[in-house]
C-alpha cells in the first residue's frame, strides 16, 4: 500500500513537470509497474506467511505427540 501511495506520488509531480500525452504515457507506465510490483511483493509475503504457518502447525503437534 505504501509503495503504490509513492508511485503515485512520483507519478503526480511527473505530470506537473512534464504536459501533453507524453508524461501522461510515463505516469501510466510508472503506475503499472508499481502495481506489478507491489502484485509480487504481496503474493511473496503470502506465500511465506502460509509456509510458516504449515511450519507453525507441525511443530505444534510434534510438541502434542511428546
Amino acid at each position: 500500500m505504501l509503495s503504490l501511495l509513492i508511485g503515485l506520488g512520483i507519478s503526480m509531480g511527473i505530470l506537473s513537470i512534464t504536459n501533453g500525452w507524453e508524461g501522461q504515457i510515463l505516469v501510466n507506465l510508472i503506475v503499472i509497474l508499481i502495481l506489478l510490483v507491489s502484485i509480487f511483493f504481496m503474493g511473496l509475503f503470502l506465500k511465506s506467511a502460509t509456509y510458516f504457518q504449515k511450519d507453525f502447525i507441525l511443530w505444534k503437534s510434534r510438541i502434542r505427540r511428546k
